[in-house]
C-alpha cells in the first residue's frame, strides 16, 4: 500500500515536471523588476521562513535557503530567454531562469506538507481547503488550475480529496 502511494506521488511529481519543461523556454518576458502584487499574494510558497514569488529575484531566495541538495541546468532556452536552472531541496524543486544579469524564480513544485503556498495550502490539504483559500478552480480531471495572467498555481487532487502535487510555475 505504502509503495502504490509512493508510486502515485512520484508519478504526479513527474507529470509537473515534464509540464514545467513544457513552458519553460516560453517565459522569456518575466521582468524581475515588476511590481506584481498576485505574485507575492497568490503564486508564493513559503518554505524554510523564506518566501518564493514568481517573476521575483531568485538571489536572495537562494541565498536564504543555502546550499540545494543537487542544482542542475535543465535547458537552454536561447539567448533571449536565458537558461532555465533547477534546485532541488528537501521538501520542494525551485525553478530559476537565469540571464547574463539576472536570475528570477520561474516555478516551485511541492514535495511534501512542509513546503506551503502563501495562503497555507501544501500536500496533504484538503481539496475543500484548497476552495476555502483560493476560490473556485478551473477543474481538468484532477488538476485544479488557479491562473493570472502569466502565472498559474496548480494541484492535483487524489482518490482521497487531498493535494497530492503542487506546483506554481510561469507561463506566457
Amino acid at each position: 500500500m505504502k509503495d502504490n502511494r509512493f508510486g502515485k506521488i512520484l508519478l504526479a511529481l513527474l507529470l509537473c515536471l515534464s509540464m514545467l519543461l513544457l513552458v519553460a523556454c516560453n517565459s522569456s518576458d518575466i521582468d524581475p523588476d515588476e511590481d506584481d502584487a498576485k505574485s507575492e499574494a497568490v503564486y508564493a510558497v513559503r518554505y524554510r521562513d523564506v518566501e518564493i514569488a514568481l517573476g521575483k529575484d531568485a538571489t536572495p531566495v537562494l541565498k536564504a535557503l543555502g546550499d540545494a541538495d543537487a542544482s542542475q541546468k535543465v535547458m537552454s532556452c536561447g539567448d533571449a530567454a536565458g537558461d532555465q536552472w533547477q534546485y532541488r531541496y528537501a521538501s520542494i524543486v525551485l525553478f530559476t531562469l537565469k540571464t547574463a544579469d539576472s536570475e528570477i524564480v520561474d516555478a516551485v513544485v511541492l514535495r511534501d506538507d512542509v513546503a506551503a503556498t502563501a495562503k497555507g495550502i501544501s500536500i496533504g490539504s484538503t481539496e475543500a481547503e484548497m476552495k476555502e483559500a483560493y476560490g473556485e478552480p478551473t477543474v481538468n480531471g484532477q488538476k485544479r488550475l488557479y491562473t493570472e495572467g502569466k502565472y498559474t498555481l496548480e494541484f492535483m487532487i487524489g482518490e482521497d480529496g487531498k493535494i497530492s502535487a503542487a506546483e506554481m510555475r510561469t507561463d506566457s
